[in-house]
């Protein structure tokens, strides 16, 4: 970040503070000083699996809690099969989609969220705004509550 975004320690740990406590009210562990940019590709893969096991959310909470509070490498197809076996997944079928199973349902999502201005992940899309960030899972709950309302329009990239 010092070099990045040309902030000064100092600023940089009140960001990080920010963060923890945010992420603490909402009951979650973040601890950004620890995590590093990985290849997600493979556990995009792994989270469309789930989608069709219907254990989107319990994956999403595994991998999320792995990246954010220990710094697991999401681009491990060991680390992929052991969040997804403790989300309720069977791990055979996650080693052989982590072989070539819905690479090209990914790409197809990758180049819908460039079209759309997604930059980061998670992001989610309201009506014709876009917002990017890192939210807690009743966070998501709320914006989706929001959907079934009829107030909002959402789309998620995991």
């Amino acid at each position: 970040m010092t070099d990045d975004w040309e902030m000064p320690p100092t600023e940089i740990e009140g960001v990080f503070d920010r963060i923890h406590t945010t992420g603490a009210s909402y009951g979650a562990v973040l601890r950004p000083e620890i995590v590093r940019p990985v290849n997600t590709f493979d556990m995009h893969r792994v989270a469309r699996l789930a989608q069709h096991a219907g254990l989107v959310e319990p994956l999403l909470d595994h991998l999320f809690d792995a990246y954010h509070a220990r710094s697991a490498d999401l681009s491990d197809h060991v680390v992929l099969r052991e969040q997804a076996e403790a989300a309720g997944m069977d791990g055979e079928q996650v080693t052989a989609v982590t072989g070539d199973g819905y690479a090209d349902r990914v790409r197809d999502d990758e180049q819908l969220a460039g079209q759309v201005g997604v930059r980061s992940v998670p992001s989610f899309r309201f009506a014709l705004r876009r917002a990017a960030c890192s939210t807690s899972r009743s966070m998501s709950n709320r914006l989706c509550d929001r959907r079934s309302a009829g107030r909002a329009s959402i789309a998620r990239w995991a």
